[in-house]
C-alpha cells in the first residue's frame, strides 16, 4: 500500500472514531474512570486496525487475529450508526422542543442504549457469520415445465468471496451443505473470490468436490474483475466448473429439457470489449425450444435485458440482501430487486443474499445462504 491511500485510509479511519467517540461514548456519561476505559477501548481497536494494512505486524499470516480485527471494523462501523442515530435523535428533539430542555435528562439513557443495542448486534452478526450459511428453499413455478420433472433442483451458489477470512474449511461446509442437496445442476453466480488466484488456490481446492449430475455452471461477478478475471475464470475451470460468458447450453434432462445461459457481470464492460454483458447472445437459438430458459447472472439489474431475451428465470445475488442492519433497509435503493424471488414481466427473479460475505465478518439480520431452487410446473 502507498503511503498516499495509507494517510488517507487512516484519517477516514480516526474521523470514524471520532464521530463514535465523540457523539455515543462521550454522551453515555459515567465517571471519569468510565470515559477514560471507553476511550481507552476506542483508541485501542482503532490501533489494532492499522495492524492489518502494515506487513510488519505480520497479520495475514495469523487468520484468527484477522478474524477478529476485521469483526472490529464491523462493531466500528456498528458504533458509527449508532452514533449518527443519536445525532438524529439530539437534532430532532431540538427542533421539536426549542424552550424545553427537559429532554437532555434523557441523553445518556439513549447513548447507553444505542451502545448496547449496536454491540450486542454486532455480536449476534458475527456469531450469525461463524454458524455458515444456511440451506433456503425456493420454490419456483415454471409454466412449461413437465409435470414428471416436477422438483429438478439447482443449488445456487453466490458471493462465496474467498478471501483473507474465507478459506478452506468455510468452503468445505458450503460443498458439503450443496452436495446435501443432491442437486441436478449447481449455479455459481459470481463474486467467487477476493484476492489474487496464487494465493488463494488451496482454498479453492474444496470446490473440486461439487458435483451434479447436469453440471456445474459459473459466471464472474464484478469481485473477479478487480483480481484478475481470466485468472479467476481458469480456476474455475480448474474447480470443474463450466464457464458461461455470453453463452449457454441445451441440457437434457430425461423427458425434458433445459436451457442454462450465461453472462458476465453487468459492469464488466468497463474492463473492456470483450466482457460486455449481453443476455441475448446467452439465450438459446431460435431451432432450439427447451422447456424452461433459465439465466445465470451476477446482478439483479440484468434482468431487463434477460427478460427481453425471453428467459424465464434469472438467478442472481449480488447484493448480500445487505448483509448487516441497517444497509439491509436502503440496498433496494440500488437495485430493481434485492432480495428472495421476485417476478419481473413474465420472468422470476431469484436474488440469493450471498454464500459467504464482505468486508467485516458480521451478518446481523441476514444469514449467508446456499440456496436450493426448486422448479415446479406451473
Amino acid at each position: 500500500m502507498n503511503r498516499r491511500f495509507l494517510l488517507l485510509s487512516g484519517m477516514a479511519l480516526g474521523a470514524m472514531w471520532f464521530h463514535v467517540w465523540s457523539r455515543l461514548l462521550v454522551p453515555c456519561g459515567g465517571s471519569p474512570a468510565v470515559q477514560a476505559g471507553l476511550l481507552a477501548v476506542a483508541l485501542g481497536l482503532f490501533l489494532l486496525q492499522v495492524t492489518v494494512w502494515l506487513p510488519v505486524f505480520g497479520i495475514e499470516q495469523r487468520p484468527r487475529l484477522r478474524f477478529w480485527i476485521y469483526s472490529s471494523y464491523g462493531l466500528m462501523v456498528a458504533l458509527w450508526f449508532g452514533a449518527i442515530a443519536n445525532d438524529f435523535y439530539v437534532l430532532t428533539a431540538s427542533l421539536l422542543m426549542p424552550r424545553d430542555a427537559s429532554w437532555q435528562v434523557s441523553l445518556p439513557y439513549v447513548a447507553q442504549a444505542l451502545l448496547f443495542v449496536t454491540t450486542v448486534g454486532n455480536s449476534i452478526g458475527i456469531a450469525t457469520v461463524r454458524r455458515g450459511p444456511i440451506i433456503r428453499t425456493v420454490e419456483v413455478r415454471l409454466p412449461n415445465w413437465p409435470a414428471a420433472l416436477d422438483g429438478f433442483r439447482i443449488a445456487q451458489i453466490s458471493d462465496l468471496h474467498v478471501g483473507p477470512l474465507i478459506k478452506a474449511d468455510y468452503v468445505e461446509d458450503v460443498v458439503r451443505k450443496v452436495q446435501s442437496l443432491n442437486p441436478g445442476l449447481i449455479a455459481v453466480t459470481g463474486d467467487l473470490g477476493d484476492g489474487h488466484v496464487a494465493k488463494l488456490r488451496d482454498e479453492l481446492v474444496p470446490l473440486r468436490q461439487l458435483q451434479a449430475d447436469h453440471g456445474v455452471y459459473y459466471v464472474t461477478g464484478n469481485h473477479e474483475f478487480y483480481w484478475n478475471a481470466h485468472e479467476w475464470v481458469d480456476a474455475a475451470r480448474d474447480c470443474g466448473m463450466t464457464v458461461l460468458h455470453n453463452e449457454g447450453r441445451a441440457i437434457d434432462v430425461g423427458c425434458g429439457s433445459l436451457w442454462v445461459g450465461g453472462v458476465p457481470d453487468i459492469s464488466a464492460s468497463r474492463f473492456g470489449a470483450g466482457f460486455a454483458s449481453e443476455p441475448a447472445l446467452a439465450a438459446p437459438p431460435s431451432h432450439v425450444q427447451p422447456h424452461a430458459k433459465v439465466l445465470l447472472a451476477h446482478q439483479p439489474k440484468s434482468c431487463f435485458a434477460a427478460a427481453a431475451a425471453g428467459f424465464d428465470l434469472m438467478l442472481c445475488g449480488h447484493t448480500h440482501w445487505g448483509q448487516t442492519f441497517p444497509i439491509s433497509l436502503i440496498v433496494g435503493w440500488f437495485n430493481p430487486y434485492h432480495r428472495g424471488l421476485n417476478k419481473h414481466d413474465q420472468m422470476a427473479v431469484y436474488v440469493s443474499a450471498g454464500t459467504g460475505f464482505w468486508g467485516p465478518p458480521v451478518r446481523f439480520g441476514v444469514a449467508a445462504e446456499v440456496t436450493c431452487v426448486v422448479l415446479r410446473s406451473a
